[in-house]
């Protein structure tokens, strides 16, 4: 899958791109940097995440490969929107790599990988003051012979296997694969976890866990099963917290493809709509494939291809837009951030690619493994009658320093 751009693991263009006019960006804002630094294994800003309040408050976060290589986070909020001074959430010696974020009526929760190269664990910190501080990291992997978040896939070493997840009691779950189990941890308090469990899945090895919590507060858990040929995305769900979980996962994709990297969002209705890339119709490179459940995960709808040309999705929605945001792989050399939304409950799609977004990272063959800085996505609720905002957050390479960035979209 994707092997045409593979090849690309540690290659970061030293290109000098252009200045992005307004013109340009159309329906998007002019982006705001969010963190640089020098493109060196010793410099990067990498690995961005995001997450969004429902009262539009903006949380972003990022690894810093600089000094202590540290999991940083900016706060923005305001019209138009401001950015707060970087906060340590790591601040720890060991390095942190892969943060994700999630947040919930002022709780911000944020999990990533620390430690050493060959025992990584998964780490969670959370704040209860809307990310200005910080408590302890937490270990809630707890499996210190075991490469936490970390798989082994054909000849490569994959990090950035976990997730996180709150619902709106702010109670919070983490996921994550162990190599060949999916793993998984909660806590009501962001302070104390239960102890880490094995997920039911299928016969194959898993990466790529992704989790979501609907507007019923059923958690819903996607992961990518890999095979030599083909590979589909399986779906679990808990409707007890984090309890129990189905018997058995169901299959989002039953195609004859490669189906990699899923995330998932839910609308107001529950309507599971679930993204992954996908080699059955582009062998050569992958297309973004969209399928949905009406019913809450007990049976998918393929809907297909909805975005030409694409790897790494990620999709967020408004309660009624959907918004999805990927690598855009035509051009393998620089991978800008492709876009495509949907007004009408995925039954059409509008593609609207952030101009000069380029040139992505791409494969960084790092000392903990293959890492992947893909654009992210997220989206604030839409209210009395008026559509959400799409906030899309990604990493590039613009000269002799990488960025990341964050811009805006409203349909």
């Amino acid at each position: 899958m994707k092997v045409s751009f593979v090849a690309r693991f540690v290659a970061l263009a030293l290109i000098t791109l252009g200045a992005v006019s307004q013109a340009q960006m159309a329906n998007f804002t002019t982006p705001i940097e969010i963190a640089s630094g020098p493109v060196s294994e010793r410099g990067l800003v990498l690995d961005p995440g995001i997450a969004v309040d429902t009262d539009g408050t903006v949380y972003v976060v990022y690894a810093d490969l600089k000094d202590n290589k540290d999991v940083w986070l900016r706060t923005l909020s305001g019209t138009p929107l401001a950015a707060g001074a970087p906060v340590n959430v790591s601040n720890t010696p060991k390095i942190s790599i892969q943060p994700e974020v999630a947040v919930s009526g002022g709780r911000v929760c944020v999990a990533w990988q620390e430690g050493d190269p060959g025992s990584l664990e998964i780490s969670v910190a959370c704040s209860d003051d809307g990310g200005k501080t910080f408590g302890a990291g937490v270990n809630v992997s707890k499996s210190p012979s075991v490469d936490s978040g970390v798989i082994t896939l054909g000849d490569g070493v994959w990090d950035g296997n976990l997730d996180i997840a709150m619902d709106k009691n702010k109670n919070i779950y983490v996921v994550w694969a162990d190599d060949r189990d999916l793993r998984f941890s909660k806590s009501s308090d962001g302070k104390t976890f239960s102890d880490p469990i094995t997920l039911p899945q299928g016969s194959s090895d898993v990466r790529y866990p992704h989790a979501e919590v609907g507007p019923d507060n059923t958690l819903y858990i996607s992961y990518n099963e890999p095979g030599e040929q083909a590979s589909d995305i399986l779906v679990l769900k808990s409707t007890d917290g984090g309890n129990t979980f189905s018997k058995d996962p169901v299959f989002a994709t039953t195609n004859r493809g490669f189906s990699d990297a899923s995330e998932m969002a839910l609308d107001a209705n529950n309507t599971l709509y679930v993204v992954n890339d996908d080699t059955t119709n582009n062998p050569d490179n992958a297309d973004i494939n969209l399928s949905v459940s009406a019913d809450q995960g007990a049976t998918f709808q393929d809907k297909g291809s909805i975005a030409k040309d694409g790897a790494f999705p990620s999709i967020a929605t408004d309660g009624k837009n959907l918004f999805v945001a990927f690598w855009d792989i035509v051009n393998e050399k620089t991978l800008p951030t492709g876009f495509v939304y949907s007004t009408d409950g995925g039954k059409t799609f509008t593609r609207k690619d952030i101009p000069d977004s380029g040139d992505a990272y791409g494969f960084l063959e790092l000392d903990t493994g293959i890492n992947i800085s893909d654009a992210e996505v997220a989206a604030s609720p839409a209210q009395g009658g008026k559509s959400g905002t799409a906030y899309i957050v990604w990493a590039r390479a613009a000269g002799r320093e990488g960025k990341i960035l964050l811009t805006t979209f409203t349909p």
